[in-house]
């Protein structure tokens, strides 16, 4: 005869069901991941729970707090760019260097490329971002144009073709068009031109520059360099005696008589920096706007008055704030009443001089404005 099963048996075997049937909390899903998918917690197709709580809290290397999103794993995909990517991981893309697990095998261990799986990980004791394609040595075979972007270069390529800026020794010292091969002023694709003070070693490679309007601080009313705007590539085709032939083989915008040339720049926007903070206090006002908008948006290149001097260098991001102003006392005939400065978006700065700088808006989330302040993020005027 079968003898009744006791209490303590009974909830036992409930408790052993349970074990077996429900994955282990921290256990990334076994189903595998496609190409491109997040998988996060809460998600409508997700049936294990997500290896990553709601609203985690990572502890970078200084003791601050990096809160990160629900995103627990990804497969980087075609497209993809760093700052997404971190930005898929943390609130605060910025602070990617804090928590990513970086390839120690490779010289640029930031490079990510499509196809790479990541997953938010308690690794180092705490919450850390991991390619978990990386956890062993090995040797990626990949050219290193295969890597994934910072920015996306195909949405801002115009705005990356904007002015250079140029000191005013260069402007005085550098060739200069005198003439076209043909009579008139403005030179099209493929025509020659005539350019005096063209150094007898000079590179065949040149820069055609417009020059435009000088950058001044606006709260030191120094001038700090100058617009100068592309209008051509141009490749050295003779010598005559006072003067060199050159060909403009790429046109940009109208070339002019008076245009400055300067020696083709060999550095290429770089792709692959990593957003980060500056390294110290950075506090700086946007200057200038590529393209004489009022209102700067999302990928506008903008003009810092601050540069590698201060502290400044590729891939550093800053925070917008909208300048400090006053407004009149509506219940005082001659009041006034301060309004603080407010938060606007984020830049992230592209290149540097020594005393100013290019950024790119990353985000915008109200207008932004000529003299609006920047500042290393949280530090809050």
């Amino acid at each position: 005869m079968r003898r009744p099963l006791g209490l303590a048996a009974i909830c036992a075997g409930a408790l052993l069901a349970a074990c077996q049937s429900t994955p282990e909390s921290g256990t990334p899903d076994a189903r595998p991941a496609t190409t491109g998918e997040v998988v996060a917690s809460g998600g409508p197709e997700r049936t294990a729970p997500s290896p990553a709580p709601a609203q985690p809290v990572a502890t970078t290397r200084d003791g601050a707090e990096q809160r990160v999103r629900k995103t627990a794993r990804y497969v980087v995909k075609k497209g993809d760019t760093l700052w997404g990517i971190a930005d898929r991981f943390l609130i605060d893309p910025w602070k990617w260097p804090e928590v990513w697990v970086a390839n120690r095998q490779v010289s640029n261990p930031h490079l990510i490329y499509p196809g790479d799986v990541l997953e938010l990980r308690w690794l180092e004791g705490s919450e850390r971002v991991a390619d978990v394609r990386k956890l062993s040595p090995r040797i990626r075979r990949k050219p290193l144009t295969d890597a994934i972007p910072t920015i996306p270069l195909d949405q801002i390529k115009d705005f990356l073709r904007g002015p250079q800026i140029v000191d005013k020794a260069t402007l005085e010292n550098a060739p200069y068009v005198v003439e076209f091969d043909q009579e008139h002023l403005i030179g099209p694709d493929r025509v020659g031109i005539y350019a005096r003070e063209l150094p007898e070693d000079a590179d065949e490679d040149w820069l055609v520059l417009h020059p435009g309007a000088p950058y001044v601080d606006p709260d030191s009313g120094e001038t700090l360099g100058y617009e100068a705007i592309p209008a051509a590539d141009a490749t050295l085709a003779r010598r005559a005696r006072e003067v060199a032939v050159l060909e403009l083989t790429r046109a940009h915008r109208e070339t002019r008589i008076g245009d400055v040339l300067i020696p083709k720049p060999t550095d290429e926007l770089s792709a692959n920096f990593y957003p980060r903070a500056p390294d110290g206090a950075v506090d700086g006002r946007i200057i200038s706007v590529f393209g004489g908008v009022t209102q700067i948006g999302q990928y506008n290149l903008v003009v810092l008055n601050r540069g590698s001097a201060d502290g400044l260098a590729s891939g550093h991001v800053l925070d917008v704030y909208s300048a400090a102003r006053e407004v009149k006392d509506p219940q005082r005939s001659f009041g006034r009443v301060s309004l603080p400065a407010e938060f606007a978006g984020q830049l992230l700065v592209v290149r540097v001089t020594d005393r100013l700088s290019q950024a790119l808006v990353m985000e915008a989330v109200r207008p932004i404005l000529l003299h609006d302040e920047v500042h290393a993020p949280d530090r809050r005027p």
